[in-house]
């Protein structure tokens, strides 16, 4: 069983304290489980760390390949890459772009420009 956190607005003015309606805290928010790669096309493909990456990004290994590419020949391309352009290349989330970005810049598959 998980908390449930809320966090509770209150707005001072001229006539007093009035209370907000309570919203759903991120705190409360629970992380998704870990992406099953058995029998997805593409996984044969990847090492063991891009295996854990797809996992735990929860994407699928054929996505991940034509980003790693794509992201490959504009840092070949260019001489390194930003953050920036990594998120017009591929539209995704931008907290998945940032992960993928940082691990090819790790793993050294492409350069920060």
């Amino acid at each position: 069983m998980h908390q449930v956190h809320y966090v509770y607005i209150v707005i001072f003015s001229d006539s007093g304290i009035n209370p907000v309606t309570p919203i759903l805290s991120s705190a409360g928010r629970r992380n998704a489980p870990p992406l099953n790669l058995t029998g997805l096309p593409g996984t044969e493909k990847l090492n063991d760390k891009e295996k854990e990456l797809c996992q735990m990004v929860r994407l699928v290994p054929g996505a991940y390949l034509e980003y790693k590419s794509a992201l490959m020949n504009e840092s070949s391309r260019l001489g390194g890459l930003k953050l920036a352009q990594a998120r017009t290349l591929i539209k995704i989330d931008v907290n998945k772009t940032r992960k993928i970005y940082d691990f090819l810049i790790r793993e050294g598959y492409i350069t920060k420009a």
